[in-house]
């Protein structure tokens, strides 16, 4: 179900009932101790894929109402042949032509911007905080191989409450093309940690196709889908003629107070402002260091959660760094960067008790899917 509110177009999924189950015929028969853990196993993925979302939404070279298994199968078959494996990440970088020459087919293309994840519902016994662990990621047409946009390990768990249900992105990795013949797939598999792994549910398990068609202008959408747990909401930016930005930053006077939370944002600013649906005042969470001591590495560097932002040609890239105290903004920094096609952008953060080196790589993106064995270059 879809409609446009505000000039954002809001596309809504529910559960499909009685979609495909395992297919299990060619498994080997396990040894007896474990046959009864495996049966136990494929019983709770087989029901858990018939009360999840799957793939919904409009024509395309995807099949309507695939179960995950059914697409993995078929993402098998058609690319492991020259993208690996149906779990292996991208190794396409960014920065990939920032200071080589582009190669044919690298211009400034329409993404994909992934500005939050939302746990805006939990249902049956399940209730807030929860503790989750999992992955999010993105499938482009690049290589249609995973790109992460969040991970976290049970070990590493995020808790999500009613004051904070966003999940922390940690990407994309690069960012993430839309081609009008293909949709990016969102892949989603979390779970919720239980006080035993055998306690563990899942909150979320599915994969959808998100299909932008072909725009003038940048815009928002939101997809909301609904499983048997949970209701997750994708706040996605569709950015027009757009380049690759990888933000990094770097302490290189002073030091930041222990006492000090820092937030780093983005905001992507488009070239004609103004526009109903526009992403201009979308927020980017490059890092929050919450009641935690920010994470600088011994060159200086502060690990960002996430680095990549797409931004139009034409626009710019501003960049924050919010300094709280007890609740409370004590202090606010911001640097324009014009969009460019390649090269380097710099700028410097005073703020008064420590300097911070701001640097953005330029690049131009590529539709060319090289092989795994070309290393992504």
């Amino acid at each position: 179900m879809s409609g446009c509110k505000g000039g954002v177009e809001v596309v809504v999924g529910s559960r499909r009932d009685g979609a495909g189950k395992v297919d299990s015929s060619n498994t080997k028969d396990p040894v007896p101790k474990a046959r009864n853990l495996l049966a136990s196993f494929e019983k709770d993925r087989e029901e858990q894929e018939e009360s999840e979302l799957i793939i919904t939404g409009r024509q395309g070279s995807y099949q309507a109402g695939l179960t995950v298994s059914q697409y993995r199968r078929q993402w098998e078959s058609r690319f492991s042949g020259m993208f690996g494996s149906f779990v292996d990440t991208t190794i396409i970088p960014p920065k990939r032509f920032t200071e080589k020459a582009p190669q044919l087919g690298a211009f400034p293309l329409s993404t994909l911007q992934f500005f939050s994840v939302k746990l805006c519902e939990t249902r049956g016994d399940l209730k807030l905080p929860v503790d989750v662990f999992g992955m999010v990621a993105a499938r482009d047409s690049i290589d249609h191989n995973r790109n992460i946009i969040f991970h976290r390990s049970r070990e590493d768990c995020q808790t999500l409450s009613q004051e904070d249900p966003y999940l922390v992105l940690a990407g994309p990795t690069r960012a993430v093309m839309v081609a009008l013949s293909d949709p990016v797939i969102i892949e989603v598999e979390l779970s919720v940690k239980g006080t035993t792994e055998s306690e563990d549910k899942y909150l979320s398990f599915l994969v959808a196709p998100v299909f932008c068609g072909n725009k003038l202008y940048s815009c928002l959408h939101k997809y909301s889908y609904t499983s048997k747990l949970s209701t997750l909401e994708f706040k996605l930016g569709h950015i027009v003629c757009s380049v690759e930005a990888t933000i990094s930053i770097s302490l290189i006077d002073g030091s930041w107070p222990s006492s000090y939370r820092g937030i780093f944002t983005a905001f992507a600013v488009g070239c004609r402002p103004g526009l109903p649906g526009n992403v201009d005042d979308e927020k980017i969470v490059l890092f929050d260091s919450g009641g935690k001591k920010l994470p600088v590495t011994s060159d200086g560097g502060i690990n960002l959660s996430r680095r990549v932002v797409s931004v139009q040609i034409g626009g710019k890239l501003q960049v924050y760094v919010d300094v709280m105290a007890r609740g409370k903004n004590v202090k606010r920094k911001m640097r324009d960067f014009k969009s460019s096609e390649d090269g380097e952008s710099n700028d410097i953060f005073n703020m008064g008790f420590c300097k911070m080196q701001v640097t953005v790589n330029w690049s131009l993106i590529s539709y060319y899917s090289a092989p795994r064995e070309a290393g992504g270059k």
